[in-house]
């Protein structure tokens, strides 16, 4: 990790992710309750793209956890994120690692919120709706700010397998679109909903990213 990780968090970025946290966990457990209250966890009730979006959160929000526990404690941290190396963590790599939690938290929630919130609330009703989707746009901001302060403080390894993250991750799945497109045009596949294409879209990026991570030793 270069000097550039080591460089202190700005503060309001700081003061957005804990308000966001905050905000989204208290709202994320007055859903999870009342889901459960009306039976909403049985999995008859959820499409298949959905249970998988939900497995998906649940795998960003146990990552999240994970690291921001590791963050925790500079011993364990060093173990954790670099083995090699001489058992020293600067703070400013301390912090980066939170933020890195963070936004895998509030990945998983984002893509919670909107597949839970349609089984909690009557059909047709547009209150619950809208604030729903207020808190996923607020969400979506402030995880676009840390996004953005993750790629500012990131070193150039970093930022490489982010990109090539990205490109090959745009490369198959524009493939897999245009394939999908011509088969269901002709009359030879489903028609895929905009939360399918989500979900399948979130399932690839996450598996081209880890298998980088894993190559290149960041994980």
């Amino acid at each position: 990790m270069t000097d550039t990780v080591s460089a202190r968090r700005p503060n309001h970025v700081r003061l957005l992710l804990a308000a966001g946290g905050m905000t989204a966990g208290g709202f994320a457990g007055f859903l999870s309750i009342r889901a459960a209250d009306l039976g909403a966890f049985e999995a008859a009730v959820f499409e298949p793209s959905e249970l998988a979006s939900l497995f998906i959160a649940l795998v960003l929000v146990a990552t999240g956890l994970f690291v921001l526990a590791m963050s925790l404690s500079r011993k364990v941290a060093a173990r954790a994120f670099d083995p090699d190396g001489d058992g020293r963590v600067l703070p400013g790599m301390m912090s980066f690692y939170r933020l890195q939690a963070a936004l895998q938290l509030l990945a998983g929630i984002l893509l919670a919120l909107p597949v839970l919130a349609i089984r909690l609330f009557p059909a047709g009703v547009q209150t619950p709706a809208v604030a729903t989707m207020v808190m996923v746009t607020a969400l979506f901001l402030i995880q676009t700010v840390a996004n953005l302060t993750v790629w500012r403080r990131a070193d150039e390894m970093t930022r490489r397998m982010i990109a090539d993250a990205a490109v090959a991750s745009f490369w198959v799945l524009s493939s897999a679109l245009f394939l999908w497109a011509a088969a269901e045009k002709l009359g030879l596949a489903p028609a895929l909903s905009s939360w399918d294409a989500l979900t399948v879209m979130m399932a690839v990026y996450l598996l081209i990213s880890s298998t980088l991570a894993v190559r290149r030793g960041f994980a």
